[in-house]
């Protein structure tokens, strides 16, 4: 089990690591898209997320207690001139003076409950928009024939759903694919444009972009008190967009 001082000591580290990388492909993102293109920017934010996880333990001797209170030995030389006594020095042992209060307040178990407040907090919504997308596609219009005609080449095992509880074209399903649209959207687009926005939605599948999605929520959700890792996750975000418009 992992002690509360050395889980305190990680989050520390990883975030400071990762504050300085995240930075670094911040800023030199826009040439790393025109030079190696969408794609590889996405992996590189990947990689510096993933770190982030990764549960590497150092040592930090400011920030560790003694695991005991250390001891003294002291030496006092008691003067009798009775003959029966004896002269050889007797040892005392002394334990560390410093009073621990009872009433003294743990900020460590305070730190960590705040911590997985913001856990829950943050990790909450997505979790509970998952269930809602789920019944919002029970409800769902099943338009996957009419699209295939318009759309060569459309996966048998991808189906196309139309609603008007969306704002915008989205995918959803892990193992069952499902491509949302708006009632509005089908029957107001040219081919041409209805083929983009389903090529589009594709591309994130063949990415496996809804899988991606989750491990940077863990990420976030685990350090949602660094504004960086929230700016890291939107860059993240718009890269996959880029990517499949490139895949396009």
């Amino acid at each position: 089990m992992v002690r509360p001082g050395t889980l305190i000591e990680w989050l520390l580290y990883a975030n400071g690591l990762g504050s300085v990388a995240i930075l670094l492909v911040w800023l030199i993102r826009p040439w790393l898209r025109r030079r190696f293109g969408a794609g590889v920017v996405f992996a590189i934010w990947t990689l510096v997320m993933v770190r982030m996880m990764i549960p590497v333990f150092p040592h930090f001797p400011w920030l560790t207690l003694p695991a005991e209170v250390p001891t003294y030995r002291a030496t006092i030389r008691i003067e009798e001139s009775a003959p029966e006594r004896s002269r050889e020095p007797e040892v005392a042992e002394f334990a560390d003076a410093r009073v621990t209060s009872p009433h003294r307040m743990d900020w460590s178990g305070v730190f960590l409950g705040v911590w997985g407040i913001g856990i829950l907090a943050v990790f909450g919504p997505p979790v509970f928009g998952a269930i809602r997308g789920r019944r919002l596609i029970e409800r769902a219009t099943d338009r996957t024939r009419e699209v295939a005609v318009k759309v060569p080449g459309l996966p048998s095992r991808v189906r196309v759903l139309v609603t008007g509880e969306v704002a915008g074209p989205a995918l959803c399903g892990w193992l069952n694919p499902v491509i949302l649209l708006p009632a509005d959207g089908i029957e107001t687009w040219s081919a041409g444009q209805l083929r983009h926005v389903i090529q589009h939605e594709l591309g994130h599948l063949h990415r496996a972009d809804l899988w991606w999605r989750w491990v940077f929520l863990l990420v976030r959700a685990v350090h949602w008190f660094n504004p960086l890792v929230w700016l890291a996750d939107h860059a993240a975000r718009a890269e996959q967009a880029f990517a499949c418009d490139e895949w396009v």
